[in-house]
């Protein structure tokens, strides 16, 4: 059977295997076709799987590998990339006293594994240079020292005592508020030269642009943006670091010289077929944008930052001097001509890009037939002198529209809602920890109508008019019967709005409501509202539901809900709840069992450790954080598994 699937097909297998190095590795050893194909995979973004967590469990912010384990692996495939190097480039960084481990000829690898290179974040780079370094510093003894906790950590050990380690760790659960899971190692500093993380990666990235064929994503993101933050392992140095103030501050890892990679030889052949960019680092960039404006014209993608720089000491828009700000607006200017160059722009998204907005929605306009996404994140838009979303109406196939922590003035959204024929057939919107009028959201939710599928809401209702929101979920029932995803903060005063809601959305598979903060303390009664969806059994294509207030409700409720309308939940979320106990515990594991996927508990009620353990047996994703309400905040202790 192996030896009959097509090289096409073992492609698209071996894809969606991109993440598993374990699964790919044994790929390589079943034949020659397979391990043409798999290597193809396993090294289109080495990069990036050296840096993330080689298991999945995000939730539980851990990681299986030790710093040293994961020092090493940096390590080897620096080696390997550093052996393709050409004896002029080794020379260069030898005459700068950098000391490179002796290196198998390249003729004795199989392949050139850097023409597999599809993938490529200049800041995992860095971070994978830097960790090579450390590694050298590693004392002979160290090493020795690592291999022996290879074989003191094998899965039948951990396996063996994983419920003697269950057992304690509940035991202990009121009395710990954290606990790391693997301890800490220090590296002995060696002696390098200042330069020598900038030296071998700028050796790295010419070496890239000059053997890698077709480079499809390029990366250069201090946040570690879409990479590596879902599964980032705990064994790194922190992405961020705090100031003074207690503001995070995200740590610049790439040197500003090396955002000329675009101009480096061997440049216009890598990333002429470049379809993502990716570019939130607060250095210069308009040296790069223009750039690959004459280079890159088959973008499909474009992520950037554009909230000025780390060397300026003034933050914000109201702080900017004038030389800054023409800065800013020259960047936006040739950011604008990266823009124009493509040919068929599907996704866009801004980070801070209040100085330039007009020039960059101009721009935008040139593949109006083409774009489908727009996502603005962390816009601060109440001076009306930033300009306005009005080019945004001549994109009438856009499809979703995000805003992502921003402040949105009237008079920068007004201009998209003022028409009085519709205009956007949205199947997405999103305004997540975003402030908007309710005005300017009841004028999309109606334009889009049957089209709205997705629908996430902040604040936007007026504090001075109670109706707001009631008029918000009234609108939605009415006009988006095809809502499959709802998300907003909901008021005690809407409550009796949301059995409207879930009777005319009979699409719903999705639900997470959200208490306003001012009713962070106000326990409601919602006993009638679960018997009504259960006498009507609504929400029956349900498969996720986070209730993140302290709304109250009987265990008796709950079971008659689950039983009636049967829904298909996997995700459940109860967080701040001042009602959960051992019973609603009992409900869930009696009525759904192992169909659940992913239950997350924030309670006052204690809970027995019993029923902990049975739910941790038999849930994949269980997370317990009981608490205490403290002036309005809550005090953690927590468990997951």
């Amino acid at each position: 059977m192996a030896s009959s699937l097509p090289s096409e097909c073992l492609s698209h297998i071996f894809e969606n295997l991109s993440n598993d190095r374990a699964s790919l590795r044994n790929c390589l050893l079943v034949n020659r076709l397979w391990c043409l194909n798999a290597v193809t995979v396993l090294w289109s973004q080495p990069f990036h799987l050296v840096n993330v967590c080689p298991s999945k469990t995000t939730s539980s912010n851990t990681c299986i590998r030790s710093q040293k384990k994961r020092l090493i692996q940096c390590s080897i495939l620096l080696n390997i990339y550093l052996s393709f190097l050409s004896k002029e480039e080794k020379l260069t960084l030898i005459n700068n006293k950098i000391k490179l481990q002796q290196q198998r000829n390249t003729g004795g690898f199989t392949f050139n594994y850097v023409e597999f290179l599809r993938y490529l974040d200049l800041e995992e780079l860095f971070i994978t240079v830097r960790s090579w370094k450390q590694c050298l510093s590693l004392s002979k003894s160290q090493l020795i020292s690592y291999n022996n906790d290879i074989n003191n950590n094998s899965p039948k050990l951990k396996r063996s005592n994983s419920k003697k380690k269950l057992i304690n760790s509940i035991k202990s659960l009121k009395n710990i508020l954290s606990r790391k899971k693997h301890s800490t190692f220090n590296v002995n500093k060696a002696v390098f030269p200042v330069s020598v993380d900038r030296l071998i990666s700028y050796s790295l990235a010419k070496l890239i642009m000059r053997d890698s064929k077709k480079l499809n994503l390029l990366s250069i993101d201090p946040t570690i943006g879409d990479s590596i933050k879902n599964y980032r392992c705990n064994c790194m140095d922190p992405i961020f670091s705090i100031d003074n103030y207690g503001n995070q501050i995200f740590k610049q890892s790439v040197p500003e010289e090396h955002l000329l990679i675009a101009t480096y030889p061997g440049a216009n052949g890598c990333l002429s077929p470049l379809t993502e960019f990716i570019c939130t680092t607060r250095g210069t960039k308009w040296r790069l944008f223009h750039a690959m404006s004459s280079i890159c014209q088959q973008l499909k993608m474009i992520y950037v930052d554009m909230g000025g720089y780390d060397s300026w000491s003034n933050v914000g828009l109201q702080t900017y001097t004038e030389p800054q700000m023409q800065e800013l607006e020259w960047e936006a200017k040739n950011l604008a001509t990266l823009i124009r160059s493509q040919i068929s722009l599907n996704k866009f998204i801004l980070s801070r890009g209040e100085i330039g907005l007009n020039t960059i929605l101009n721009a935008l306009t040139s593949q109006v037939t083409s774009l489908r996404y727009v996502e603005f994140i962390n816009f601060d838009t109440e001076l009306s002198q930033w300009g306005s979303l009005e080019k945004l109406i001549e994109f009438t196939g856009l499809k979703t529209l995000k805003f992502i922590s921003c402040k949105l003035s009237d008079i920068l959204m007004k201009p998209l809602v003022s028409n009085p024929i519709s205009l956007f057939r949205l199947t997405t919107i999103e305004m997540s920890d975003s402030t908007s009028s309710p005005e300017i959201v009841l004028k999309l939710i109606e334009d889009s109508g049957s089209s709205l599928k997705y629908l996430t809401l902040g604040d936007h209702y007026n504090k001075d008019d109670s109706d707001s929101i009631c008029n918000i979920i009234e609108t939605i029932a009415k006009y988006c019967p095809n809502l499959v995803n709802f998300s907003s903060i909901v008021s005690v005063r809407e409550i009796s709005q949301l059995l409207t809601l879930f009777t005319f959305c009979p699409q719903l598979e999705s639900v997470t409501l959200r208490q306003p903060l001012e009713e962070f303390n106000v326990i409601e009664d919602i006993n009638w509202l679960f018997d009504q969806m259960s006498e009507l059994q609504l929400l029956r294509k349900l498969r996720h539901l986070a209730i993140q207030t302290p709304w109250s409700f009987l265990p008796r409720s709950l079971n008659r809900f689950l039983v009636s309308s049967n829904p298909p939940l996997k995700s459940l979320e109860f967080s701040c709840s001042h009602c959960f106990s051992d019973a609603h515990l009992d409900v869930i594991l009696r009525c759904l069992g192992k169909n659940l996927k992913r239950l997350k508990l924030i309670t006052c009620k204690e809970i027995d450790d019993n029923r902990i353990i049975d739910a941790l047996e038999t849930i994949q994703d269980f997370e317990f954080k009981p608490f205490i309400p403290v002036h309005g905040s809550c005090q953690f202790n927590h468990i997951q598994k």
